[in-house]
Order: structure tokens, then C-alpha cells, then sequence
């Protein structure tokens, strides 16, 4: 900067101008949109392990119950 006030403003002025501000935020954009995508899939993979480890979990619990209930015979 040069220290003229007057100057000074319209150098920062043609920056903001000539800046590709718009792409610095798509961009910026365009990472937290993956970043978000990669997140909510991570979560939906736990979601999907915790489901398949419950039915795993209820399948030998019934094994379990079918093995320690005494058949009763009509």
C-alpha cells in the first residue's frame, strides 16, 4: 500500500474486484459439501453395522432360547 488513503482504497477496491472470490467460496463450498457427504456416509455405515450386529445378536439369542426351553409335547 502506498499510504495515500484515497490510493490505497481504490488499489483494495480493484482487488476485491478482480478477486475470484466467487470461486474461492464455491470451492470452499464444494469441500464442506463432501466433507458432509462423507460424514452422513460414515454414519450410515455404523448405522448399518449396529442393525447387522443385532440381528446377528437376536438370531443366536433365539438359537439360545430354542436349545434351553423344554419342548413341550402335546
Amino acid at each position: 500500500m502506498t499510504g495515500d488513503g484515497a490510493q490505497d482504497e481504490q488499489m483494495v477496491i480493484l482487488l476485491i474486484k478482480t478477486a475470484p472470490w466467487n470461486l474461492l467460496i464455491a470451492k470452499m463450498n464444494e469441500k464442506k459439501r463432501v466433507e458432509a457427504e462423507e460424514r452422513s456416509r460414515a454414519h450410515f455405515l455404523d448405522i448399518k453395522r449396529v442393525e447387522e450386529k443385532s440381528q446377528v445378536d437376536f438370531h443366536e439369542l433365539k438359537k439360545a432360547v430354542k436349545v434351553r426351553l423344554p419342548q413341550v409335547e402335546k
